[in-house]
């Protein structure tokens, strides 16, 4: 190698150890700041005087995820020791962020929210935008992005007012390092959606008293291990991922979806709804994968088969009326697994930790339109070698969540006021 190589190979090692001393360096002055708001933040409630019952608010912005919380939250409604109240945010989806757009007000979302627990329950953070968070003891986060909340509700800000949640919006299937630090560093009690979250977690923050993790069950299993069926059959449910973006794991849709129409029109005993991320269209449009024409033609041609866009805010009442599970990588995947259904997996580029890989190995992973097909048909006449398998790989995990909402309750019980 020439010298000119050498230097450049050595400036390159350079950089790269300075960005990580700098991130590094970073975030621990953040987990020193966020502690120090945390101890502040107790001290004036006891010094203000303890409130009983503890007040939490619930940020949600996406109906769609609301399914992670809902069963806390409701759990809460019901024990005097809490007074939960939600927290409505427009919903910033990743699209506007890139594009540097404001978040709108979405009807259909309020109403969503409103309707579940009734506009007394409902705050709705647009028409109160100086909402005072000290009004709340926790507040409970569902997404760990603060570039997708106001700047008033981002974790470096409202540290200062309340003590910090979060159940995440999914599991945590990647096999990569702990890459929410920059929002971790602010939320005092993070509840693991699995062990392996857990033992990232534990690895950055260590046994620190004011950034807490807990392996204690994932909430959204209490809610999918008990799903009914509603009668019927032959009902499939395809959810493609919303960017080929290989970072992010990569899309089958526009690889499959003219199969899909046509296996629909060939089979007409079937049931075929598509479940696209709430991203992909939108993403295919700015990616030039696709126009706006093309996206209303689709959606057209697949009305006139038959074959629906599922309307259901949350999925849990799509997985009522569907029997086999399509899918791209997802963080639904174990919640599907958790009804004892079969799932066909279209594998992206996505490395996966080994709880999530045990997960895979009880699913039909197929690699081509034929394979997909095939594993198809032989699942609607019946074939399913791997049923036991299913059962076997989700039992821990549902064990394990059986009484998460409860646990989470009262870990929240007895840190305050520590």
């Amino acid at each position: 190698m020439s010298a000119t190589g050498n230097s450049e190979s050595f400036l390159k090692r350079l950089r790269t150890k300075a960005g990580r001393l700098y991130s590094f360096t970073l975030n621990s002055c953040n987990a020193v700041r966020g502690a120090f708001y945390m101890r502040r933040c107790a001290a004036d409630r006891k010094k203000a005087g303890l409130r009983n019952p503890i007040r939490v608010g619930f940020l949600a912005q996406t109906p769609e995820v609301w399914d992670k919380q809902m069963s806390l939250f409701e759990y809460m409604q019901k024990d005097p020791r809490f007074e939960p109240r939600l927290i409505y945010v427009p919903h910033m989806d990743y699209v506007r962020y890139v594009r540097n757009e404001a978040s709108e007000v979405n009807p259909e979302e309020k109403a969503f929210y409103e309707k579940l627990y009734g506009p007394e329950n409902v705050i709705s953070y647009p028409e109160t935008p100086s909402l005072d968070l000290t009004q709340f003891d926790y507040l409970f986060y569902d997404r760990p992005y603060n570039q997708l909340f106001p700047k008033p509700l981002q974790t470096s800000e409202a540290v200062r007012s309340a003590r910090l949640c979060l159940i995440n919006y999914g599991s945590d299937d990647w096999d990569l390092p702990f890459w929410y630090t920059p929002f971790a560093v602010n939320i005092h009690l993070w509840f693991a959606s699995n062990t392996h979250e857990y033992v990232l977690h534990q690895g950055i923050f260590g046994r620190s008293r004011y950034h807490r993790a807990f392996d204690i069950g994932y909430p959204a299993y209490e809610l999918y291990r008990s799903l009914p069926t509603a009668p019927g059959k032959n009902r499939i449910l395809w959810t493609p991922r919303w960017s080929y973006d290989p970072t992010v794991g990569g899309s089958h849709f526009l690889e499959y979806v003219h199969q899909f129409i046509d296996f629909a029109a060939n089979h007409r005993e079937i049931s075929l709804t598509i479940r696209p991320h709430p991203l992909m269209f939108s993403n295919l449009v700015q990616e030039k994968r696709m126009t706006e024409e093309e996206v209303q033609t689709l959606k057209q041609e697949c009305a006139d088969l038959g074959i629906r866009f599922d309307p259901h805010p949350i999925i849990a009442d799509t997985f009522k009326e569907t029997d086999i599970l399509v899918s791209d990588y997802s963080s639904i995947l174990s919640l599907f697994l958790s009804t004892g259904k079969p799932i066909i997996y279209c594998p992206g580029s996505i490395p996966l930790n080994e709880e999530c890989l045990r997960q895979v190995d009880t699913m039909y992973t197929v690699e081509n339109w034929p394979d997909l097909e095939q594993a198809l048909l032989g699942l609607l006449d019946g074939w399913d070698p791997k049923q036991s398998a299913r059962q076997a790989v989700m039992a821990k995990p549902l064990r394990k969540a059986r009484h998460a909402a409860a646990s989470i309750a009262d870990a929240v019980w007895q840190d305050y006021p520590v």
